[in-house]
């Protein structure tokens, strides 16, 4: 998985709306996440086909959030963004048999699948409300949401990867 530079933009620019009272304008998003106005507003018109955030027209419009930063999940923000999270383009094929010459009998495939899952159910447990705090309070937060992860899925009990082990 790579987060992409659209999706990281799009969560800051998610951010500014959240911290705003009222609108904001294409202008002072984009001076606020470093980005060209043009960029920013494609961006903009993105998050609002996907519904996270609402444009107000006319001389004195912007934009505002579509729901509360609470109801924003940082995988919706990817997946709306990206079409998804943890794509397996060979594995999604393989039992057709198409894609993959492993499509009978693949022990990779399992792998790709439990990782997609976990990285799923992790970023869909972080708001856009728990990351506008300061960056010491953000990894508290992650560190707890990793260390209560269902150990279940990972073979021998209470053994996390290394990538989920709080620090």
């Amino acid at each position: 998985m790579k987060v992409t530079s659209q999706e990281e933009y799009a969560i800051r620019c998610l951010g500014q709306l959240a911290r705003a009272e009222g609108k904001v304008t294409i202008s002072q998003i984009a001076t606020s996440v470093g980005l060209s106005d043009e960029n920013t507003a494609k961006i903009m018109g993105r998050l609002r086909q996907l519904e996270l955030v609402r444009s107000i027209r006319g001389k004195e419009g912007g934009y505002v959030l579509a729901r509360p930063p609470q109801q924003i999940s940082v995988a919706e923000v990817i997946e709306g963004i990206s079409g998804g999270l943890f794509e397996l383009e060979r594995c999604s094929t393989a039992n057709e048999g198409q894609g993959c010459v492993y499509h009978g009998d693949c022990g990779i495939r399992p792998v790709w699948v439990t990782l997609g899952g976990i990285v799923h159910e992790f970023l869909a447990s972080i708001s856009l409300a728990d990351i506008l705090v300061n960056e010491t309070d953000v990894h508290s937060h992650v560190a707890q949401l990793a260390a209560g992860l269902d150990r279940s899925r990972f073979g021998a009990p209470g053994r996390l990867p290394s990538f989920v082990r709080p620090a």
